[in-house]
């Protein structure tokens, strides 16, 4: 077992399905996500990233997600404003007031 393989990956459910290849439409797909809860669906994906880390010879260990930080300043924060029609005395219900 890889370091960064959890144990949950060996109790996986597996279905499977034979069709020709332009009988798919993708509904097998859609039933058995939808049959899944969040936590799997999140663990099935977060699977994925690791195993992409790892086919790239990265340590998924150290895998993050991808953080932007941005500054706006009052005056863009005016522009944006008055771009999306908003006056600029006007803050939306349960913002901080900028």
């Amino acid at each position: 077992m890889l370091k960064s393989e959890t144990p949950r990956r060996r109790n996986r459910n597996i279905v499977e399905r034979l069709i020709r290849r332009d009988e798919d439409r993708g509904d097998f797909d859609r039933r058995f996500w939808q049959s899944q809860s969040v936590e799997e669906r999140f663990a099935a994906a977060w699977d994925m990233v690791v195993e992409a880390e790892l086919f790239r010879g990265n340590h998924a260990v150290e895998s993050r997600l991808q953080r932007s930080v941005e500054i706006i300043g009052k005056t863009q924060l005016l522009k944006a404003k008055k771009a999306a029609g908003r006056p600029a005395g006007y803050h939306p219900p349960g913002s901080a007031g900028f």
